[in-house]
């Protein structure tokens, strides 16, 4: 998300789901996540979600001290992808491997996309094969 909002060239797969080519670069970004995570939680129109962060990128705690001054349920731990898969929960993620592993998936990026109007650089889905 936090490459769509900065502008950055974003891509929606043959999936559906938006991706980015920054290969993690933008973990590092604290204010960026942060940023990113909020107009998230401001967005959604339950407080009832949880954010999950990995505890071994650097950064990570602070984000996430960052989002409960915000009121926002974070998750810190070693094994995002694992945690997502195991909690049962509806999961919005762009990551491919919990994606087709989640029990119940939902695509909160599409519709912030539709409903910020970011601009998308390019849709897979439009490629005929």
């Amino acid at each position: 998300m936090s490459s769509a909002i900065y502008g950055d060239p974003v891509f929606i797969c043959d999936d559906g789901f938006l991706r980015d080519i920054s290969s993690g670069r933008k973990k590092k970004d604290e204010d960026l996540i942060t940023d990113s995570l909020v107009l998230i939680s401001d967005y959604l129109p339950l407080r009832d979600f949880e954010v999950f962060l990995d505890s071994q990128v650097s950064g990570s705690g602070v984000v996430a001290k960052r989002l409960r001054e915000k009121r926002v349920k974070v998750n810190l731990t070693k094994r995002v992808d694992s945690s997502l898969i195991s909690s049962g929960l509806v999961v919005a993620s762009n990551d491919f491997l919990v994606l087709n592993m989640s029990k119940r998936i939902f695509n909160l990026l599409e519709k912030l996309v539709a409903n910020y109007g970011i601009e998308v650089s390019f849709d897979f889905r439009r490629v005929e094969v």
